[in-house]
C-alpha cells in the first residue's frame, strides 16, 4: 500500500466512502467479536423488556432488585464487548490494515482531509472519542475521522477519474511552457522569506501558512487565491526543509 502517491482529491473521495469511528466497529471488526456483541445485545434487550413486564406485574421487591442487578451486569458486559470491538479496530489501524482519514483542527473552508499516520493514534481506546470521531495528539486535534479498508485504496474502482467539482486544485500541472508549478512557487516564497528573516523557527511551520500564501501571491501575479496552497500541501513541499533549517537555526544560536 503506497499512501505517498495518493493525491488530496483522491483522499477526499476515500474519506467520503469511509465509516465513522462509531460505525467502523460494525463494518471492520473481527466477525466472531461482532457476533458475540450482537448476541449479547439482543439477549440484554429481551431481558430488559421482560423485567419491565415483571415490574408491572407486582413482583416482590427482592425479585425486582435481583433483576436490576442483572441489568447492570448486562450493561457492563455490553460495554466490555464494545471495548473489544474498538480495540480490534484500533489494532488494525496501527498495523495498517485500516486507514484513518480526517481533518486537522481548525478546519477552514479550503481544507481537505488527510491520512492520519498510524503511529500518532492513541494506544488506549478511551483516549479516542468514538461517538464524535475525533482524538487529540499532543497539540493537534483530528476531527470528522472516517475509517477505510486499506485494500480499497489499491482498488482502481475507488480512485476517482474526475475531480470533484467542489474541490480546489491541490497541485497545478505545468500546462504552459515556463509556467511555474505550485510546488515551485511555495519553495521560492519560503526561500525569499528565509532570506528576509521572516521565518520564525521557534514556531511551527503551520503558523507560517498565511505568510507563505501571501508571499506566493505577491511573487506570482497570476496566483490570485490560495487554491492549492493549503497547509498540507505546504508541509509536503517544504516540511523536511523547514525541519532541517530549524535545526541549523538552533545550532547557530548556541554558537
Amino acid at each position: 500500500m503506497d499512501l505517498k502517491n495518493i493525491h488530496s482529491e483522491e483522499i477526499y473521495r476515500l474519506w467520503e466512502k469511509g465509516k465513522t469511528l462509531g460505525d467502523s466497529i460494525f463494518e471492520y471488526s473481527d466477525s466472531s467479536l461482532l457476533e458475540n456483541y450482537r448476541k449479547h445485545h439482543t439477549k440484554s434487550t429481551n431481558s430488559s423488556l421482560s423485567q419491565d413486564k415483571n415490574a408491572q406485574s407486582g413482583r416482590p421487591i427482592s425479585a425486582v432488585i435481583f433483576e436490576l442487578q442483572k441489568t447492570v451486569s448486562n450493561i457492563t458486559e455490553s460495554q466490555n464487548l464494545r471495548d473489544k470491538l474498538r480495540r480490534d479496530i484500533l489494532n488494525k489501524i496501527i498495523t495498517k490494515k485500516l486507514v484513518g482519514i480526517g481533518y486537522e483542527y481548525p478546519i477552514t473552508v479550503s481544507d481537505l482531509p488527510i491520512i492520519i499516520p498510524p503511529h500518532i493514534w492513541p494506544d488506549i481506546i478511551t483516549e479516542i472519542n468514538w461517538d464524535n470521531s475525533s482524538f487529540l495528539f499532543k497539540e493537534n486535534e483530528f476531527l470528522k475521522i472516517r475509517i477505510i479498508n486499506c485494500a480499497k485504496i489499491n482498488n482502481p474502482k475507488i480512485v476517482p477519474i474526475e475531480k470533484p467539482k467542489s474541490l480546489p486544485d491541490i497541485e497545478v500541472k505545468d500546462k504552459d511552457v515556463g509556467r511555474p508549478s505550485i510546488k515551485f512557487m511555495i519553495e521560492k516564497a519560503y526561500e525569499d522569506l528565509k532570506k528576509q528573516n521572516k521565518i520564525n523557527f521557534s514556531k511551527a511551520l503551520k503558523s507560517h501558512t498565511e505568510l507563505i500564501q501571501e508571499t506566493v501571491r505577491i511573487l506570482y501575479s497570476e496566483k490570485t487565491d490560495n487554491i492549492g496552497m493549503q497547509h498540507e500541501t505546504i508541509r509536503r513541499t517544504i516540511g523536511e526543509r523547514f525541519k532541517a533549517d530549524k535545526k541549523t537555526s538552533k545550532s547557530t544560536l548556541k554558537l
